[in-house]
């Protein structure tokens, strides 16, 4: 389904995994998510500059 938000965890683990060094293929197959969804995700993350905190 086109343009379904992830869920909170799954974000979570994407800032994770690309704070890590991981690639955007790794993450996506690893979440199972698709590539493009990543990509958004992480452009995000890098456009609005929040910091991100392990728990």
């Amino acid at each position: 389904m086109a343009n379904k938000p992830i869920a909170m965890n799954k974000l979570r683990t994407v800032i994770r995994l690309y704070k890590e060094g991981r690639g955007k293929l790794f993450i996506a197959t690893y979440l199972d998510i698709s590539k493009n969804t990543v990509k958004k995700y992480v452009r995000l993350y890098e456009k609005t500059k929040l910091p991100y905190d392990e728990y």
